[in-house]
């Protein structure tokens, strides 16, 4: 399901995000949680504040219009992972900074001149072809906006769209500059073509020594071996010190009895959902309900599956709208409802399967109670044990003594690359659990004073660098076998470019395609028309550009998309766009125009964020989309 919904924030619903612009300006961790911001606050570009208010709106109005999209209803962690919080957030601080600079300069729209867009706006005409304000009433509501939002929101948009109109003539793509483009663009070629295999050329007889030694001397990056490096790390985790510490019996029992809350498992319920996406599916379905048919029969008829329907288990807080959670939890196992209205529009929903409220016992629950304190106590502790473990450093205790005296976990790599590869060729999963583990590894010398690092997850760790192998090339002995398949590739592949080269250099004297095709044991074949962009198996990048740089009926070779194999081509013919035709022109000269202006506008954006200067409180970022809206 996130692979369909990646695909509408790559395309439409992409671009409905960023409305006016399309800017990805924003380096984010800059300006981190920065002291000073109100709880209302989320972001602020010069004085202009971005409330937490609004962004949490426009997150859930743009998380309702992409669930529609995708036909499934998305969690706000979803929308979240998706990296929808930082496209929204991204567009209001590109806003933002418009409206600060618009600001600064006076420019502004009257009433009257608002109130005149909005009359004029033909998506509010009625029946009559005017203005209708039950049409603009029911619009906005569908849109999830309020009338004097709407209003604010078009006084700012025509208030930034005077600024931008001023860019807009600053630099223009000339007219013959757009006719270049136009026909490099759209020009397109068809060759003759025939494939060149390796068993196209005899085989590779065997290498002397001499070859070898040579092929060897002469290709010394093949036979490298990049600096490799061993270490001890002491890893200091919250999780770890937690397994040492035990919490009394009594304090478990006032945890068990204050938060028993927490504890309870609500009921959940598993949920099958039909989203009707037509009009004769609703009337379908309408007239299979008032039969009495159930969720099974009316899925089947309208061809959905088990995969399509099911939501999986919901408890009442897991659903984005409340009044779908009342529905469903006012139903039986088993039984479907009457078809409903949602933001997703005409639905039906049944639950499968109902798991009832669960409340455990003190014994139930108490190794979870005793994980949580610990925890808590252990992320309060970390600092105190941190500087206990510095103080052991300063007096020359090892890593593994103050590992076995504190029970730490002790962490060895030996021989790993910068890329954290081994000798083996294997990666050992433990370097992607700690951040920039590896780079530390490659950062810290020899002898170097311990200093403490710290995990993305709130741990520390230190690093000791037990041993460095440097880069070298290895001993020929070591590599004999490997230099002899390298020799024979290379001989290979040399073998057939000099026959590609044979029959290009034929070619373009004027022999004929099918002579020299014959010749090895080939019949030319014919592409269809390409373009600049065509590339597949058989035609790679650089075939195709060595393909539209050959003159009408010249030949050229160049490797194949995929494989070994080399495709030797004559250019049969070439195609220009038809400039007569001014519409196609002007269509390309709006898109390079469009290139251009965003261009300048990004450029624009980026100083003037430089200027006023950008502040994001990441944490009232990350509360305002970690729970569902």
């Amino acid at each position: 399901m996130l692979n369909k919904v990646k695909k509408y924030l790559g395309g439409f619903f992409g671009l409905l995000l960023i409305a006016i612009l399309v800017v990805a300006f924003i380096a984010w961790g800059i300006a981190d949680v920065f002291t000073g911001f109100s709880r209302g606050t989320i972001a602020s570009v010069g004085k202009q504040d971005i409330s937490t208010s609004e962004f949490r709106y426009r997150f859930i109005q743009n998380l309702n219009i992409l669930s529609r999209e995708v036909n499934e209803p998305l969690t706000a962690e979803q929308g979240r992972a998706l990296g929808l919080d930082r496209q929204i957030l991204t567009n209001m601080i590109a806003k933002a900074t418009l409206d600060e600079v618009s600001n600064n300069i006076g420019l502004a729209v009257s009433n009257d001149v608002i109130a005149e867009y909005i009359k004029n706006d033909p998506d509010f005409a009625g029946p009559s072809g005017q203005f209708d304000k039950p049409t603009f009433r029911r619009l906005l509501q569908s849109n999830g906006l309020t009338e004097k939002m709407f209003v604010r929101d078009r006084r700012l948009y025509e208030t930034r769209s005077q600024l931008l109109d001023a860019l807009d003539n600053l630099l223009r793509v000339p007219e013959s500059l757009n006719k270049i483009i136009y026909n490099h663009l759209l020009e397109t070629r068809t060759a003759d073509y025939i494939l060149l295999q390796p068993d196209n050329i005899e085989a590779v007889g065997e290498p002397s020594d001499e070859d070898l030694q040579r092929f060897y001397e002469q290709a010394p990056n093949i036979f490298t071996q990049p600096e490799r490096r061993s270490a001890t790390i002491l890893m200091l985790t919250a999780d770890k010190i937690a397994t040492t510490i035990e919490i009394d019996e009594d304090a478990l029992q006032n945890e068990y009895i204050a938060m028993l809350n927490d504890y309870i498992r609500a009921e959940a319920r598993d949920i099958n959902q039909i989203i009707l996406e037509t009009e004769e599916e609703v009337d379908k379905a309408t007239a299979m309900l008032a039969e009495g048919r159930g969720f099974a029969d009316i899925a089947k008829s309208l061809k959905r599956t088990e995969e399509d329907t099911a939501l999986g288990t919901y408890t009442h807080d897991d659903f984005l709208y409340d009044n779908l959670a009342d529905i469903a939890f006012a139903l039986n196992e088993g039984e479907t409802s009457e078809l409903i209205d949602s933001p997703l529009g005409k639905i039906i929903l049944q639950v499968q399967k109902i798991h009832k409220v669960k409340k455990p016992t003190f014994d139930e629950a108490r190794e979870e109670i005793q994980q949580r304190l610990a925890l808590e106590q252990a992320s309060e502790e970390i600092l105190n044990f941190t500087d206990k473990i510095e103080n052991e450093l300063a007096d020359d205790i090892s890593l593994e003594d103050i590992a076995q005296t504190y029970n730490i976990e002790l962490l060895q790599f030996y021989n790993i690359a910068a890329n954290g590869v081994d000798k083996n060729g294997k990666q050992d999963a433990r370097l992607a659990q700690f951040g920039d583990l590896v780079t530390t590894i490659f950062e810290v010398g020899l002898e170097q004073d311990l200093l403490a690092f710290e995990t993305p997850a709130g741990g520390y760790y230190w690093v000791r660098l037990d041993a460095v192998e440097p880069e070298h090339i290895t001993p020929f002995a070591e590599v004999r076998t490997q230099a002899k398949t390298q020799w024979q590739a290379r001989e290979q592949r040399a073998l057939l470019e000099g026959l590609a080269d044979h029959i290009t250099e034929r070619g373009n004297n004027e022999e004929s395609f099918a002579k020299l095709a014959n010749e090895v044991g080939k019949s030319p074949l014919r592409t269809p028309a390409f373009n600049r962009t065509t590339h597949n198996e058989i035609f790679s990048r650089e075939a195709i550009e060595k393909l539209f740089t050959t003159p009408k009926g010249g030949f050229a070779w160049g490797p194949v998309g995929f494989g070994e194999s080399l495709v030797v081509m004559r250019v049969a013919e070439i195609s220009l766009p038809d400039l007569s035709d001014p519409s196609l022109l002007t269509q390309m000269s709006e898109a390079e125009q469009e290139k251009l202006d965003i261009i300048i506008i990004n450029q624009l954006i980026i100083g003037l964020q430089d200027n006023y200067g950008v502040k994001i409180d990441t944490q009232a970022l990350r509360d305002n989309t970690t729970s569902a809206p």
